[in-house]
């Protein structure tokens, strides 16, 4: 496994620090969120240079556009997806993570023909199957991520992202993201939705209870660890409790934090 750092979890006032920071507590990439990217994208460069470090993935933000009932916003939305591509291959980021936004809020319920669910599934369906094609024609690996009922009503296990991969014929560039404080609410058994999905997993957020690092909660990483070796991951593992849904960027950790989190989840054999 490779260990990646947030971004906005990290303290330095440039760029280049947060990258320097990011080398010298041990991690082996950064990852960044996509709002702004490609303002950003020399000084990235630069920071990735000197610090010797790759961006593990970019974290998109603004997804939810996609299902908004508004064309021209969910047309919006879909340009905001395709530029952070186009901006994970130019930096060499292994893919980009998108958490299906929660259009049942917007998308009107037709049962008995459909339900909202059905409807905002669908339409997210509909739209994959060009950012599939197009995320494999710029080299990136689309992460598709569940999240909890706190943020979305849509996708929120493994189970039902795995369903949309079904729906597209398990393309072979689209992947799940997993995280386990989202898992740890939804999953009935975290560890076995990790193993029976394990053909379809290819990133990984490690979040504690109430998204605190790791060691800073109750989830059992160790049984966790177990899981992810018993399954051969062998993908990028990114720490930070930020999400790109939340109002406002979270609050950088202290370093020491960062580096006890990382030695905690190595005791418990990541």
């Amino acid at each position: 496994m490779r260990f990646a750092l947030q971004e906005t979890a990290l303290s330095g006032g440039s760029v280049a620090e947060r990258f320097q920071q990011a080398k010298a507590l041990g991690f082996d990439g950064v990852e960044v969120w996509s709002r702004g990217l490609s303002t950003r994208m020399d000084e990235l460069v630069e920071a990735m240079i000197a610090a010797e470090l790759p961006i593990s993935a970019v974290y998109l933000q603004g997804e939810h556009a996609i299902l908004a009932p508004d064309e021209a916003e969910r047309e919006r939305g879909l340009q905001e997806i395709r530029e952070a591509i186009c901006c994970a291959a130019d930096v060499g980021a292994s893919g980009v993570i998108c958490m299906p936004g929660d259009g049942t809020t917007a998308i009107p319920d037709l049962s008995p023909y459909m339900t909202a669910y059905e409807l905002a599934t669908g339409l997210f369906y509909t739209h994959m199957r060009t950012l599939e094609d197009y995320s494999m024609a710029m080299g990136v690996k689309f992460y598709i991520q569940p999240v909890s009922r706190h943020a979305t009503r849509l996708i929120r296990r493994l189970d039902q992202a795995a369903d949309i991969l079904h729906r597209l014929h398990d393309h072979p560039n689209v992947y799940l993201a997993a995280d386990t404080a989202h898992m740890a609410l939804e999953e009935s058994h975290l560890t076995e939705a990790l193993t029976v999905h394990a053909g379809m997993l290819g990133y990984l957020h490690a979040a504690d209870s109430e998204r605190r690092l790791p060691g800073q909660g109750s989830l059992d990483f160790a049984a966790v660890g177990a899981a992810l070796q018993a399954i051969h991951y062998d993908g990028w593992v990114t720490l930070g409790g930020g999400e790109p849904y939340m109002s406002t960027t979270p609050a950088a950790y202290p370093l020491d934090d960062l580096a006890h989190s990382l030695a905690y989840l190595r005791q418990r054999g990541w």
